[in-house]
């Protein structure tokens, strides 16, 4: 086994966890109410969690997967969320990809992600349609789970 492997969930998971809270501190907008006008890390993380969970569940709810998701859980998690601007012009351009954990019971059966890139939008809208990307992936997933065909390709 590769060392990868053997952190397993909750060694990868605080991995992740601090990895991602280190990059929201280059990625936040800027928030006056701070010094040196950045919030926290660990502020902003709840924040974008916070918008995670939010986004992910009126996707679902505008979708109708309820009864097709049965059985299963989703975790989800944001994976990227990273701010660049252009210095020709100054565009701040944000680039997001989130992941959505499928799991029946304790194991893990399926990870769909999403992702998203936006001008002039705040990392919660940005966040929001990464969500929406990844959310549109699940019926094809759950599909393949139940080794239905998705295309008509596939079905050949």
């Amino acid at each position: 086994m590769t060392p990868r492997h053997r952190l397993g969930y909750s060694g990868f998971g605080l991995l992740l966890t601090a990895a991602l809270a280190t990059s929201f501190a280059a990625a936040a907008p800027a928030d006056s109410s701070t010094p040196r006008g950045r919030g926290s890390a660990e502020a902003n993380a709840t924040r974008y969690k916070v918008a995670l969970n939010e986004a992910l569940q009126r996707h679902l709810d505008e979708a109708n997967l309820d009864q097709a998701l049965a059985g299963y859980s989703l975790s989800p998690s944001l994976i990227q969320l990273r701010r660049y601007v252009e210095p020709s012009a100054g565009h701040v351009k944000l680039v997001c990809v989130v992941g959505i954990a499928l799991k029946s019971e304790s194991a893990l059966v399926a990870e769909v992600r999403g992702n998203a890139a936006t001008f002039g939008a705040s990392p919660t809208e940005t966040i929001d349609a990464a969500v929406g990307s990844a959310v549109a992936r699940l019926p094809s997933a759950l599909a393949q789970l139940h080794g239905k065909p998705t295309s008509a390709v596939a079905a050949r």
